[in-house]
C-alpha cells in the first residue's frame, strides 16, 4: 500500500506552513509506504500534495510521486490498476518516461478527463490536479478498497490515506461524532461519508469529489 495527502487553500487568504504540514502529514503515514516520499505544490501556493511510496510496480525513480505532467497537471496515488497495460496500449500516441500504473492513469486523465475511472480495473485511490480548470478531484475505487478521508473547513481541504494525518493540521480537531459512536456500537461500522470524528468525512466507494478554485464542490458517483 502506498500513502496520499494533500491541502488545497481556496480561500484566498496565504496558508504560511502548509509545506511543512504536508511533510508533517506524509510522516503520520510513513508506515504506509517505506520505500520513498514526494511533496508537491503548485505555482500559486495553493495546491499541496504528499506522498508515501510502497514500490510494487515499476521500482525506479520513474515511478517517483507526486507525479506532475508537462501541462502542470500533478497526481498522487495509492493502489493498482490491474489493466493498465492494456490501457497503455490504447495511448500509443504518447511517450512514457516509466512503467508505472500511475503514469498510465495520469496519461489517461489528461486525455479523456474523469471519464478514464471508467475504464479502470482496480484498487485505488486517487487526488488529481487539473491545472487546466484549477480543480481538485478526489477518486475512489468502485468497491472502496482503498481509503480517502477529507475536511472543507474555513475555505481549505484537506485529504489523506488515514484520519490520523487530518488530525496533525492545526484547525482539524479530534472532536467525536456522537451519531458515529452511536451507529458504530450498534452496528459495529460506520457508513460513508461519516467517521468517528466531526467534520472528517470518507470518501465513498465509486465517488468523484471535485472541488474547484471559487470553493464548489460536488461528488458524483460514476458506478
Amino acid at each position: 500500500m502506498c500513502g496520499i495527502n494533500g491541502i488545497y487553500n481556496f480561500s484566498g487568504q496565504h496558508l504560511n506552513d502548509a509545506s511543512d504540514l504536508i511533510v508533517t502529514m506524509n510522516k503520520k503515514i510513513a508506515h504506509r509506504g517505506p520505500d520513498d516520499n514526494g511533496t508537491w505544490k503548485d505555482d500559486s501556493n495553493k495546491v499541496f500534495f504528499g506522498h508515501q511510496r510502497l514500490s510494487i510496480i515499476d521500482l525506479s525513480a520513474a515511478g517517483h510521486q507526486p507525479m506532475l505532467d508537462a501541462n502542470g497537471n500533478c497526481i498522487v496515488f495509492n493502489g493498482e490498476i490491474y489493466n493498465y497495460l492494456d490501457l497503455k496500449k490504447s495511448l500509443s500516441d504518447e511517450s512514457f518516461i516509466g512503467d508505472s500504473d500511475t503514469e498510465v492513469l495520469m496519461k489517461l486523465l489528461a486525455k479523456n478527463g474523469l471519464n478514464a475511472v471508467n475504464s479502470l480495473n482496480g484498487m485505488f485511490a486517487f487526488a488529481y490536479w487539473n491545472n487546466n480548470n484549477k480543480s481538485l478531484s478526489l477518486v475512489r475505487d468502485r468497491i472502496g478498497k482503498k481509503p480517502l478521508y477529507y475536511t472543507i473547513q474555513n475555505g481549505i481541504l484537506a485529504f489523506s490515506s488515514e484520519v490520523r494525518a487530518l488530525l496533525s493540521l492545526p484547525w482539524v480537531n479530534a472532536i467525536p461524532d456522537d451519531e458515529s459512536l452511536y451507529h458504530f456500537l450498534t452496528f459495529n461500522q460506520v457508513s460513508s461519508p461519516k467517521t468517528l470524528f466531526k467534520n472528517i468525512y470518507k470518501l465513498a466507494p465509486a465517488s468523484i469529489l471535485t472541488i474547484d478554485a471559487n470553493g464548489v464542490d460536488e461528488i458524483k458517483t460514476y458506478w
